[in-house]
Parts: C-alpha cells; sequence; structure tokens
C-alpha cells in the first residue's frame, strides 16, 4: 500500500502470484487496522469544543446552536462481483456512501464509508457510532441554553435533511435543500 504500485507490479518484488496477494492483502490490512486504530484515530471531537463549532455556524451562516451538518453522498464505484443490487443506488448507478458530518467551514468532524450504495443516509445514520454517541450523550454538548431575546432553552444539534429522524439533537431543517450544504 506504501509504494502505490500495482499487485501485478509487487508480484515481481515479492515472487508471488498477484491473485495470491490479492487474498492476503485485505486481512493484512484489516489486522493493521484492528491493532493501530486506537492509536490513531482521533476521537470525534473533544466535549469542550463543540461550542466553538456552534460559534463558528452563528458567525459564518447565522444558525445559532448548530454543531455540525450531516449529509451522504453516493459515490461511484464499479459493481463488486456477485453484490446483486447492493451497491445499485436510487440514482441510477451502483455507489458507496460516504455519511458525513462537516463544520460550518466544510471540514469533516466525522465520517463513515463503505456503505452499500443501496442504503439510505438514515439507514446508514442509524448504524452509525455517531448516532450510539449522540442517544447515549456521550459526545458532550454543551447545556441547552436560551437564544439572545427568549428565556426557552435550546438543545445544541446537528443540521440534517428530512430523511434524518427528527430529534432534539437532529434539526430537518428546510434550509439544507437549498442552504450552503446542498452545493
Amino acid at each position: 500500500m506504501a509504494t502505490s504500485v500495482t499487485f501485478r507490479q509487487l508480484m515481481y518484488s515479492f515472487r508471488v502470484a498477484d491473485n495470491t496477494i490479492s487474498k492476503f492483502t485485505p486481512t493484512v490490512l484489516e489486522a493493521i487496522v484492528d491493532t493501530l486504530k486506537a492509536k490513531v484515530k482521533p476521537p470525534l471531537i473533544e466535549p469542550g469544543k463543540w461550542r466553538e463549532v456552534s460559534d463558528r455556524f452563528i458567525i459564518k451562516w447565522n444558525y445559532p446552536h448548530a454543531c455540525g451538518a450531516l449529509d451522504g453522498k453516493h459515490i461511484p464505484i464499479k459493481a463488486p462481483p456477485k453484490s446483486g443490487s447492493l451497491f445499485h443506488s436510487y440514482k441510477g448507478f451502483f455507489s458507496m456512501i460516504l455519511l458525513a458530518l462537516a463544520d460550518a467551514d466544510y471540514k469533516f468532524l466525522w465520517a463513515s464509508v463503505a456503505e452499500y450504495g443501496s442504503a439510505s443516509d438514515c439507514q446508514v445514520f442509524n448504524d452509525s457510532e455517531l448516532r450510539e454517541l449522540m442517544e447515549g450523550g456521550e459526545l458532550g454538548f454543551p447545556y441547552p441554553e436560551p437564544l439572545p431575546g427568549l428565556n426557552e432553552n435550546l438543545s445544541y444539534f446537528f443540521l440534517g435533511h428530512n430523511a434524518f429522524p427528527l430529534m432534539t439533537w437532529l434539526d430537518d431543517e428546510a434550509l439544507l435543500k437549498d442552504g450552503p450544504w446542498s452545493r
């Protein structure tokens, strides 16, 4: 992987057939990821930083208490062998879904990749670690506060389109359909 050469090129260096390399490479990569993920995978975001993310949404988009925008994107792929319609999206092509949470400056805060193209954004989100963390109250959002000029407390939340469930921490805002995140 570090050399970015093809399996066919590697077979001459290691004197192993390219079809053999293609069989053991995924196993080796999974072992590397399992061994190192706790050391190199950063946490989603530190609890104290959510207010900074929210402040950027106020400054840049005039949207208070937003801690990120959540959406999915279909990434076109070549259909894997014997995958049937798992990767065939409603858009008419084979794809994998990238579900991402971005801050006000379009920088990723969290992402989930490699979901079947036939799944919806909501299905991917429902199976994600992000939803588990939100429902478990483990993300460390700031405590609800009133907006300027109001007395009622408002929770901090993620922005998402209407395919996502309406929760206190997920605002199904119509602005997203025609807002900056739809570009």
